[in-house]
């Protein structure tokens, strides 16, 4: 049984015929590549970099540099946003759950019948406890 396929060493695959770019890179494609890409002389930019064209790309590529500028804050700005947040999020839970809990203690206090000032007397008590404890 032989496990391994045997293929031409190197065909000539059509553009068309290649599904898109998948197809592995033979002499065909290679030779379709650098049509589509030619080769480009340095010089022509140079000749053109000296004319009304530079002036153009410069500015372009002036609000370029600023636009990345603008992204960079921008990015920065979110990261410590996002840092600020769950340094935010982490002290508001405990303080939350406690609230809970001496909300939850006031409200069974009054179902018990409790008047004012004894919630009073009660609340001053259980922070005079916990005062103790830490």
């Amino acid at each position: 049984m032989d496990l391994f396929l045997k293929h031409a060493p190197c065909t000539q695959v059509p553009a068309s015929a290649s599904g898109g770019g998948n197809a592995p890179c033979t002499k065909g494609r290679r030779a379709a590549r650098k049509e589509r890409f030619p080769q480009v002389d340095v010089g022509e930019f140079e000749r053109a970099a000296s004319g009304g064209e530079g002036v153009q790309r410069l500015a372009a590529a002036e609000a370029y540099a600023a636009e990345r500028a603008y992204d960079v804050k921008r990015m920065r700005r979110g990261a410590l946003l996002g840092v600020l947040r769950a340094v935010l999020l982490a002290l508001a839970v405990p303080v939350l759950v406690a609230a809970v809990f001496v909300a939850s203690y006031a409200l069974t206090c009054i179902l018990d019948g409790a008047t004012p000032e004894e919630l009073m007397d009660a609340l001053a008590a259980l922070f005079d406890r916990i005062c103790s404890i830490a």
